[in-house]
């Protein structure tokens, strides 16, 4: 904020903001709805929400390349910002182009190692490290202790650029491996490569809650490698013994974090108000979301992949399990509309674990009509019964996901069915 008070910030970086933040504006001069007519005397046509920013974002992305023989932390989440604008315009491709220039930046500027890093991003466990670690690094973290009294004003200055350093590979790093599920894309950003240790479980604000996002990329971490496990699966015959026990290990380690979770990140009313308080509602919603998506998955792990057969599962508890936490991310959007319709509003991933639920019941809804219903169709009509039901159930799941790429609100479409 300082910077931008006395005018330091970098205009890529300024119109990166506004090519997003324009979305939400209802400025007449960015919607469309000025008094301004045509020449016939018609209004001029209402601008959609996503090309409210479109003039900002076209100058931001024009100057990305002449960026490119001196990247820096700013040009870095330039690129990052319009990766996101890309995704909200539907241009799911643009959104990884832009992904792809912020990571190459960052490698390139080194904000994966600890090379230069005095204070920050040394302590704690790190992406490769979980891999051999069965706690976790948990014992490895030292506690966040805000120093504020007795450090230079050099020292602060420092400790807030690596901050700002860490965040931003951090966010780079949730993209990277949030976008790499469903579409058999892999993780670009591999864990061998990050030297840097994780944001700390230990982190609180300023009144005292445990921050969410720590949490948050712990379960993102275990995402990224589920899906590119996931990503493999092309037929049945995929899911094997050695692959099960992998997702099984997976569950896990996912279990513990969130049972090792202080009791204030754990979801409910007055947990997510005092989030939304603190502006850290976004990131308290993800972490349920994501954390019971990826129980989703775990157990139902061809749940995105249709094949002939009964679809394969983690343990004789999947089902019910899978459509326990399917339920629960149902409710939790459908709460987060009832206290804070913003978090829901600003938080693109929202969608994904919508759909991701929403196919766990379709695949439930299938099972029981082969199970309870077809035995009772008279063999006359179970071919045309067959059919229309499959029919129908390729409908919604194409809806499902036409939502998650974004075309359209899952809700919106589901309404209309």
């Amino acid at each position: 904020m300082r910077d931008l008070e006395e005018k330091q910030v970098d205009a890529i970086l300024v119109d990166a903001v506004c090519a997003l933040a324009a979305r939400f504006s209802t400025h007449p001069m960015l919607t469309g709805k000025g008094d301004q007519q045509k020449e016939d005397g018609t209004e001029t046509p209402k601008i959609p929400p996503s090309e409210h920013g479109q003039a900002f974002a076209q100058r931001a992305k024009s100057a990305i390349s002449d960026a490119f023989p001196c990247p820096s932390v700013a040009v870095v989440q330039a690129a990052l910002l319009l990766a996101y604008d890309e995704f909200g315009a539907s241009r799911d491709s643009g959104l990884w182009m832009y992904l792809g220039i912020a990571i190459r930046m960052a490698q390139d500027l080194g904000m994966q190692s600890v090379g230069g890093l005095k204070y920050e991003g040394r302590k704690g466990p790190t992406p490769n490290s979980i891999k051999s670690d069965p706690d976790g690094g948990r014992h490895a973290e030292q506690p966040i202790v805000q120093e504020s009294h007795g450090t230079s004003a050099e020292e602060q200055e420092q400790r807030a650029a690596e901050r700002e350093r860490l965040d931003t590979f951090w966010s780079i790093f949730f993209l990277d491996r949030v976008i790499s599920s469903g579409t058999g894309r892999p993780v670009t950003l591999r864990d061998r490569d990050i030297e840097i240790s994780f944001p700390s479980l230990d982190e609180v604000d300023s009144s005292g809650w445990p921050l969410p996002y720590p949490a948050l990329i712990r379960i993102i971490h275990l995402y990224g490698r589920v899906t590119d496990l996931l990503n493999r699966i092309r037929s049945a015959d995929d899911i094997t013994a050695d692959l099960q026990k992998q997702l099984g290990a997976w569950e896990d380690r996912l279990t513990g974090i969130y049972q090792n979770l202080s009791p204030k990140l754990h979801f409910n009313a007055v947990n997510f108000q005092q989030y939304v308080k603190i502006n850290q509602g976004t990131n308290f919603l993800l972490l349920h979301c994501w954390f019971h998506t990826l129980i989703v998955l775990l157990h139902q792990p061809t749940l995105l992949r249709t094949f002939e057969g009964t679809p394969q599962s983690l343990s004789t508890n999947s089902r019910e399990l899978s459509m326990s936490s399917a339920k629960t991310v149902a409710d939790i959007l459908a709460f987060t509309e009832l206290i804070d319709v913003k978090t829901g509003i600003g938080n693109p991933f929202t969608r994904y674990d919508h759909a991701t639920s929403s196919i766990m019941k379709l695949h439930a809804n299938q099972t029981l009509v082969n199970r309870y219903i077809l035995p009772h169709v008279p063999s006359s009509k179970k071919p045309h019964f067959i059919q229309h039901h499959r029919s129908l159930s390729l409908v919604l799941l194409a809806l499902v996901e036409m939502a998650r790429m974004g075309k359209r609100s899952l809700l919106t479409i589901l309404s209309t069915v």
